[in-house]
């Protein structure tokens, strides 16, 4: 009987520890599952400030071409306009906020290993300060238009309460 009962116990701690682990690594697949679900993963945060920060570049895109314009006259085709954004003068200062944009899209469509918390961190910083650094190039340009363009105030605004959303 002792031999009986010990097997059962046994047999019966086995089973509590195999399903005590089933239940922990079904607990940390919900966990991820859910961030997933909900937004919460390093990923669709990067994805979402991507998108505000890609929105934003438009709308400066599209004010420094109206500048643009009034100088040089109309643009006449994308093309024309990818050609001057890559590498006119005129647009020169989008090219800080241009490469954070593809960095963070770099991290996002990473297939080695998903983005993590503390690169999320990160991005959200160099943002910050591409966006407040008085005295460089595209801050100063760019603090300009906030206060001189309703489209870019609104724009702003949408990206910092994305970021804060996070």
């Amino acid at each position: 009987m002792a031999t009986e009962n010990t097997e059962c116990t046994e047999k019966t701690l086995c089973v509590l520890i195999r399903t005590k682990r089933i239940c922990s690594v079904s607990s940390v697949a919900n966990n991820k599952m859910s961030q997933d679900l909900f937004g919460n993963s390093a990923k669709n945060k990067l994805d979402r400030m991507a998108a505000a920060m890609r929105t934003l570049h438009k709308a400066l895109i599209d004010q420094t071409q109206r500048e643009y314009e009034r100088s040089h006259g109309k643009v006449t085709s994308p093309y024309t306009l990818f050609a001057l954004v890559t590498s006119d003068p005129a647009f020169a200062w989008l090219q800080p906020m241009t490469r954070l944009i593809v960095e963070m899209e770099d991290l996002v469509g990473r297939k080695e290993k998903p983005p993590t918390e503390p690169e999320v961190a990160e991005m959200r910083k160099r943002i910050d300060g591409l966006l407040e650094s008085k005295g460089e190039a595209f801050s100063d340009k760019y603090l300009g238009l906030l206060q001189s363009s309703p489209e870019i105030a609104v724009e702003n605004g949408k990206l910092r309460a994305t970021l804060r959303g996070l």
